[in-house]
């Protein structure tokens, strides 16, 4: 596998791929330029999951002999869609090692920095805040909302 697919797989996915043998401006520039194609990847097995949930959900089940409840068809339906929404974000999220998760999360702890003022010190502990490995309450709410966001938009 050439350097350039492994250090794109190995830095966009949760796929183990080995090492590159050499990384230099060349070789990133590349990785990069196939970033689009992981995404795809990515983003194909997501759907992938989230029409097969879909389809086991709305496709009645042959070893039920109907439900002594009534039609509840509609609210299944959504209750499947809703699950398998959930699914795919989730799939998603785990297989790029939440890497675009953990950015939001500290770009929206260091916003969230009171100014004190000083121009220069509130830039400095913006930067501090994004490196901490911990996540704030502004991170904290805006991946919940994304991940309300995403979902709601696969329902």
């Amino acid at each position: 596998m050439p350097d350039p697919v492994r250090l794109a797989l190995g830095t966009l996915t949760v796929l183990r791929v080995p090492a590159p043998r050499r990384i230099d401006a060349k070789v990133a520039r590349a990785a990069m330029l196939l970033a689009p194609l992981v995404g795809l990847l990515l983003g194909t097995v997501a759907a992938g999951a989230l029409f097969l949930v879909h389809w086991i959900g709305t496709h009645p089940n042959p070893f039920s002999a109907g439900s002594r409840y009534g039609d509840l068809t509609g609210v299944r339906n959504l209750t499947m869609e809703a699950l398998a929404a959930v699914l795919a974000v989730g799939l998603l999220a785990w297989m790029t090692r939440a890497l675009h998760l953990d950015g939001l999360a500290d770009t929206a702890d260091a916003l969230g920095v009171k100014q004190f003022g000083d121009p220069v010190t509130t830039r400095s502990r913006r930067l501090a805040v994004m490196r901490e490995p911990g996540i704030g309450a502004f991170g904290v709410v805006a991946v919940a909302l994304v991940l309300l966001v995403q979902v709601s938009a696969l329902l």
